[in-house]
């Protein structure tokens, strides 16, 4: 009797073990930060005792900060060894950039990034889903890092000193817990689902790879069509209907728009507009109003583009974004005086995008529909203000 040779272990067993592992990993950095959460608590009570309540109050903000900082620092730390160049990070009203090979020091303006946002770009494409699984670990390890030390620090203190440490490790041992745990909502992921996701593998994961990619590209500031077409191939590559799926689709639509090449624009983002109730419902303004910005610009079908822009009310859509797609809408509507007024609203507001690339993209569209609604415009320095009626935007 012939001896049967044993299969060869398949991907998808290599990718249950690799989740299997990581759950375990996860079980027990939880099951640490538990531990010292509740060791953190006993000993922030003893520390804190004889402290006014106004102290404790004055000093969370502190200790607070310096959490999430910590967490941030980490990101940046876990990006420099999986050479993910670092590019800017964002915290409070603080925001540090940077330039060629100097960092520079600056106020934020992107209040939607106030709550902590490092962007780290990849040098190359390879072993993506390692590197970007070691930048979203080392947050949260970051914080478990300082809330043992700051424990640790805070029995040899006394008074505020103490009272510091011990809420910084309170917090910041929270903060690595939450971090953790695998959590989504309205459109956040926490680092915990991404490790979860990336350990795993799968298309699911190489989607994902590709898509912060992508996007921290962009953010650092390099325009749509300078993006990396095998990354967008990649993003693309995998139609599931879940809502990176509808992501991915968008960022292709936006890559190929500045490409020059609409056509393959619109196949892009007819599947995100078919399935944009997938998305969180924070995120779908958004997409409508891609839909009613080619409508309206590159296939002139008024009626089409007004529908899309009524359901892009709200939402987190950047305020340039909506009067671009406004503008263009009005131009379809013939109402030149008012898109122009969009437009140059939107020009105004540009320069304040948090996407830097993306910025870039979308200043030209806007140079072209002012352009376009100027030439529309007998005489533009006598025109009237725009009327408070139906067409006009909200930032």
């Amino acid at each position: 009797m012939s001896r049967r040779e044993p299969h060869p272990e398949t991907p998808g067993a290599q990718r249950r073990e690799g989740g299997v592992g990581l759950a375990l990993c996860l079980l027990g950095a939880g099951a640490l930060g538990v531990g010292a959460l509740g060791l953190a608590l006993v000993s922030v009570g003893k520390l804190v005792a004889d402290l006014h309540g106004a102290v404790l109050l004055a000093l969370l903000p502190l200790a607070v900060f310096v959490s999430l900082l910590a967490h941030e620092l980490g990101h940046v730390l876990g990006g420099r060894v999986g050479r993910l160049r670092f590019a800017f990070l964002v915290l409070g009203p603080f925001e540090v950039r940077r330039e060629g090979t100097a960092l520079h020091l600056r106020l934020n303006r992107h209040l939607i990034l106030a709550g902590g946002t490092t962007v780290c770009v990849p040098e190359g494409e390879h072993a993506l889903r390692a590197r970007w699984a070691l930048f979203s670990a080392c947050g949260p390890v970051a914080n478990l890092a300082l809330g043992v030390g700051a424990l640790l620090a805070g029995r040899s203190w006394g008074g505020v000193p103490g009272a510091l440490l011990g809420l910084t490790a309170l917090v910041s041992l929270g903060l690595a817990l939450v971090t953790l745990l695998p959590l989504s909502a309205g459109g956040l992921t926490s680092d915990g689902a991404r490790l979860l996701v990336l350990l795993r593998g799968g298309p699911e994961a190489e989607r994902w790879c590709a898509m912060s990619a992508l996007t921290s590209t962009s953010m650092a500031g390099v325009r749509p069509r300078d993006w990396s077409a095998s990354l967008v191939a990649l993003a693309t590559a995998y139609p599931d209907g879940e809502p990176d799926d509808v992501s991915s689709m968008l960022l292709a639509y936006t890559w190929a728009l500045d490409r020059g090449a609409p056509a393959r624009a619109e196949l892009h983002l007819v599947r995100a507009l078919e399935l944009v109730d997938r998305l969180p419902e924070a995120s779908r303004p958004a997409v409508a109003l891609e839909g009613a910005f080619l409508a309206a610009h590159h296939q002139g079908d008024a009626s089409v583009a007004r529908a899309w822009l009524d359901r892009g009310d709200g939402g987190v859509v950047a305020p340039h974004v909506r009067r671009r797609a406004t503008a263009a809408v009005l131009l379809a509507e013939g109402r030149p005086v008012e898109a122009l007024h969009e437009a140059e609203e939107g020009l105004r507001l540009v320069v304040h995008a948090a996407d830097a690339g993306g910025a870039r993209m979308d200043r030209e569209w806007l140079e072209a529909l002012q352009r376009r609604a100027r030439s529309l415009v007998p005489d533009v320095g006598d025109r009237p203000p725009p009327s408070a009626g139906e067409g006009t935007a909200r930032a």
